[in-house]
């Protein structure tokens, strides 16, 4: 009987446990194949929207920039304006259907990489549109032979102009803390092959500090240079490359973009749902509102946290990336943030001691001692030969002027390198009582000619990198060519305080001589931007006069 009882027993278990899996396989339960169906129906839903909304907001970018392009190759080539809108609408049809055929292979990452690159809306996208087949055919089939491909070059010449004003702008800065001579110049800027983020000038290349260009020339061109300079110099450049630490990368323009994209991509699904009449004007404006101060917060977040918290966090997320993208395992990930946090707990830790504080304290205070007196150094060789006695008097003033310099500096993390301490009134004074009337004039002649170098480059780099922001016109260029030059009458600076306008001294001169018909209403929309981010840095040191 307690046989039977048990065979009954087991049958019994066996029934339910069969149910409970039958219950939960998604194949057998309708119930939760439903459920995961509607998930999935969901996610495509939100995938074919999010992919909507950025080929509205590439159209709408295109829109924009076509409207400019337009205009330009209208007056370039002095088309009718029915000429003009059937090339703009071809050009948007081709752009149109790429999309579609992008958005029909499910290829969203192609997307967003369009999308990133419109968000520029210049000469970036310019370039994108001239690398598709499609959009050069549009472009030829309004345009004859010749105005086809005088347009191209005019837009190639444009790059290759931003190009070498980028190098000469990096061989400047260089100049400006290992005084170059002439030759020294030319040999750098021949060997720099260097380019942008994305191959051009970009406005943040005008506030660019020799320290960073120092490092950008350091990274891409190691040993190359070092055979140019002299052994003074060389040791100034040694001193203030930095050495790359973990999970730093090269120097980049500086973007704040991620915030702005996520608040541009929110405000376009508003402007959209205010269209539809899914909510009001003023529903939309609360919303915007509440993400700016949440996104402001966001950003205060990042400023809360010190030093070496936001240093692991930016290398936990490229380590991430690594693993996702099968560069590195999920193990070597692990060493390295272990490895990672362990130095940062050491460098912290020391930045607690008072002992290890001060002793690098002195070592930042003896490295700005041993730049300067290189510089001063380095700069003296230009003197040419000097007889012992100007040699000795140069030294003793070299020391006097460091140590006067130093003295001055409240913080040692308050100097600043852009500070060209050969301009300094004493050890200007004495090489003019050190040399010969002759020795002087080629001396004065030297530094007459460092900075007429130092200026037109300044002019020059505002130029072009106006030009691939705003895709200027020919003559809007020559036009900006003649007012930067006009700057440097208005502003002379002495030669003897070796002082040349920075490119945002020179930007801001620029801004103010401009009227209403010097810019499109689209240029003046993408220019007015840029001046109201540049003003507040007039006051910062490095871009003081």
């Amino acid at each position: 009987m307690r046989k039977g009882n048990l065979l009954w027993l087991c049958i019994a278990t066996t029934l339910i446990l069969t149910n409970v899996v039958m219950s939960q396989d998604p194949d057998r339960n309708p119930d939760e194949r439903k459920r995961k169906a509607e998930l999935k129906e969901r996610r495509e839903r939100r995938g074919r929207a999010g992919q909507e909304r950025l080929k509205t907001f590439i159209m709408e970018r295109l829109d924009s920039l076509l409207q400019q392009v337009g205009e330009s190759i209208g007056q370039r080539y002095e088309l009718e304006e029915t000429t003009i809108k059937k090339l703009r609408q071809t050009v948007r049809e081709s752009v149109k259907n790429q999309l579609n055929q992008e958005k029909d292979k499910g290829s969203i990452s192609d997307i967003i990489r369009i999308a990133g690159i419109a968000r520029d809306g210049g000469m970036q996208m310019l370039e994108m549109l001239f690398s598709q087949p499609n959009c050069r055919a549009a472009l030829a089939k309004h345009l004859n032979g010749k105005q086809f491909q005088d347009y191209l070059d005019f837009t190639k010449a444009r790059g290759q102009r931003g190009q070498r004003v980028v190098n000469r702008q990096l061989t400047a800065l260089i100049d400006q803390q290992l005084s170059l001579t002439s030759n020294q110049r030319k040999k750098i800027e021949q060997m720099l092959v260097i380019k942008t983020s994305d191959g051009w000038p970009s406005m943040d290349t005008l506030t660019m500090t020799s320290k960073e260009a120092i490092n950008l020339v350091h990274q891409n061109h190691t040993g190359q240079i070092d055979e140019i300079f002299s052994q003074k110099q060389s040791e100034i450049w040694q001193r203030l490359v930095t050495p790359p630490k973990y999970g730093e990368t090269k120097w980049e323009a500086k973007d704040g973009n991620d915030l702005k994209a996520r608040f541009h991509k929110a405000e376009v699904e508003i402007a959209e749902a205010v269209k539809a009449g899914r909510v009001t004007k003023k529903q939309a404006d609360e919303r915007l509102e509440a993400l700016r101060r949440r996104l402001g917060a966001e950003k205060d977040d990042d400023l809360n946290e010190d030093e070496h918290q936001i240093q692991f966090r930016k290398a936990e997320v490229r380590v991430k990336e690594a693993v996702k993208a099968g560069r590195i395992t999920k193990e070597q990930a692990d060493e390295r943030l272990e490895a990672l946090r362990r130095r940062l707990g050491a460098e912290e830790r020391n930045q607690r001691d008072p002992a290890i504080m001060e002793e690098s304290e002195n070592a930042s205070q003896n490295t700005a001692k041993l730049i300067a007196e290189a510089q001063l150094a380095a700069h003296t060789e230009q003197l040419g030969p000097l007889n012992e006695r100007a040699s000795r008097r140069l030294a003793l003033v070299s020391k006097g002027v460091v140590e006067q310099l130093l003295e001055a500096r409240d913080e040692w993390k308050d100097l600043n390198f852009d500070d060209d301490i050969t301009n300094h009134s004493l050890y200007q004074k004495t090489i003019e009582d050190v040399l010969t009337e002759d020795a002087f004039d080629q001396y004065n002649a030297y530094q007459v000619e460092r900075l007429a170098f130092r200026q037109k480059v300044s002019r020059d780099l505002v130029v072009a990198s106006l030009d691939t922001h705003l895709l200027l016109s020919e003559n809007q260029r020559k036009h900006f060519e003649v007012i930067t030059n006009m700057v440097n009458m208005w502003q002379p600076t002495p030669i003897a305080t070796g002082l040349a306008l920075t490119p945002v001294h020179t930007l801001i001169q620029l801004s103010e001589q401009l009227n209403n018909e010097a810019l499109s209403p689209w240029q003046w929309n993408r220019f007015n931007p840029v001046i109201e981010a540049i003003q507040p840095l007039l006051h910062e040191p490095e871009f003081q006069e």
